[in-house]
């Protein structure tokens, strides 16, 4: 009897873990090849400094709303694509920088 509730507590736990883990991934963006895509601030703030934004601020506490200074200094508005983590849109900040 003992051996059977071993069992039983044990399928319920294997299943608990399964459910977990399957409603976890489904939110997580990935790209074409199937690779998990990473799209927190910190990490647009890195890959946009290497294009050469310089201040890169989250725009009221959104990190897909980005504002920042181009090489120009400019000032942009980015919305990053949650899916894969790239620039959908930007535009200036103030219209006598275009």
């Amino acid at each position: 009897m003992l051996k059977n509730l071993f069992k039983s507590a044990l399928i319920t736990v294997a299943t608990a873990t399964l459910s977990i883990s399957a409603v976890a991934d489904q939110g997580d963006p990935v790209n074409s090849m199937g690779q998990k895509v990473d799209v927190s601030f910190e990490n647009s703030q890195v890959r946009l400094m290497g294009e050469g934004y310089k201040s890169i601020k989250m725009v009221n506490g959104n990190p897909l709303q980005l504002s920042a200074f181009d090489r120009e200094g400019s000032e942009l508005l980015l919305s990053i694509n949650p899916q894969t983590g790239k620039i959908d849109k930007s535009e200036y900040a103030y219209w006598m920088d275009r």
